[in-house]
């Protein structure tokens, strides 16, 4: 039996999201991000969605 659990990360400060990219190369997922500038957050939706 496989026990081992997908590792998962959230991004403070995540900006444009370069440190989701670094994550997914890693195979680990990203649940949760957050940024204060706004024009950021739309670019990082865009990339990679909202949920």
């Amino acid at each position: 039996m496989n026990n081992i659990k997908k590792l998962k990360a959230i991004e403070l400060f995540s900006g444009i999201g370069g440190f989701c990219l670094g994550m997914k190369a890693a195979n680990i997922e990203t649940i949760w991000a957050n940024d204060i500038n706004e024009l950021c957050c739309q670019v990082y939706q865009s990339n990679f969605g909202s949920d």
